[in-house]
């Protein structure tokens, strides 16, 4: 009786310690490979699980196929969101006019788009900017009074956004 207990024991323990040796999430891989030319193809033969990857606090990828690539995986640009002291949004609340003034000195293309609560696009201005004292206005006048969002995205040459960012309005 208690080698029987004992081949238990020890099964269970050999069985505890097989399981804590497997390494999560696991990928079957038979065989892949790239191709990098005028376009970048990888493929992959047999892959059955998804792939997680952290880097820094929140980056997380899943998928079936992870490309391998020479690039550290950082963009080109990085998209920041409007600091408190370069963009003024007044008066809010407002009752009919609403005046948008950036305050920062790149010059490129700012589209602004006010929309409702659904997302529903009310009133848009995309324009050139030129010089770094110009404010764009928006009349309110026909719109109801309740909450509304404006989306301002400053856009530059060889660079998509360079600054982008949404708030919050609420007409009287």
């Amino acid at each position: 009786m208690l080698a029987r207990i004992f081949v238990l024991t020890l099964l269970l323990f050999i069985t505890a310690f097989a399981s804590g040796q497997t390494i999560e999430p696991s990928v079957l891989n038979t065989g892949s490979g790239s191709f990098s030319e005028k376009i970048s193809v990888d493929w992959s033969i047999g892959e059955s699980t998804s792939i997680y990857f952290f880097e820094g606090p929140v980056a997380l990828s899943t998928g079936i196929i992870q490309p391998l690539t020479e690039k550290n995986g950082k963009p080109a640009f990085y998209i920041l969101p409007w600091a408190k002291d370069e963009i003024l949004i007044f008066p809010v609340p407002t009752h009919r006019l609403l005046d948008i003034d950036i305050q920062i000195p790149q010059t490129g293309t700012v589209t602004i788009t006010l929309s409702d609560l659904w997302g529903r696009i009310i009133q848009q201005k995309k324009t050139q900017r030129t010089v770094a004292d110009e404010t764009a206005r928006f009349d309110l006048m026909g719109l109801t009074p309740g909450i509304y969002y404006l989306n301002v995205t400053l856009g530059g040459d060889g660079t998509p956004v360079i600054r982008q960012g949404a708030f919050k309005i609420q007409k009287l």
